[in-house]
């Protein structure tokens, strides 16, 4: 996988997203672009093909947009799912990482290319930070709190 298919599609780099305290909304932890295609459930066979999509951690949540500031197609749960690199065979892509969520007993997995073996890194470690149960004290740091 080159860094091309993501110049040409008109992908931009992804950022952290400022931490800015007048605004109402929460901050987005981290986001960016990613290739992306939904693996398969326990029920379904097939993956599907790759897609250009926009990813925001939010509120220990990876929403999914169809482009930047485009409309939302699905948010994932970001507590207690998994986090890891896969290899594929030959090499045929580089940089990709997976993500499975068990939501109704149901697990789906997600499989995202990042840009770079760093921004893969980077996503992987934010998704692992966000996956984990905040102890006492420490929900300001992973989202906004709303009361």
């Amino acid at each position: 996988m080159n860094a091309n298919r993501f110049s040409k599609a008109g992908i931009t780099p992804n950022t952290v997203s400022p931490k800015n305290k007048s605004e109402g909304d929460s901050f987005a932890v981290y986001e960016g672009s990613l290739r992306y295609k939904r693996g398969k459930r326990k029920r379904l066979l097939a993956l599907k093909r790759w897609q250009n999509k926009w990813f925001r951690i939010q509120h220990r949540v990876l929403y999914c947009y169809s482009q930047r500031d485009g409309r939302m197609i699905r948010a994932i749960p970001l507590e207690s799912c998994t986090v890891h690199e896969i290899n594929y065979k030959d090499n045929k892509y580089q940089n990709v990482f997976e993500v499975k969520s068990v939501s109704s007993g149901v697990e789906t997995i997600f499989q995202m290319i990042a840009q770079s073996k760093d921004e893969m890194d980077r996503w992987i470690r934010h998704i692992e930070t966000q996956s984990i149960a905040p102890t006492f004290g420490e929900e300001k740091l992973l989202y906004k709190a709303e009361y």
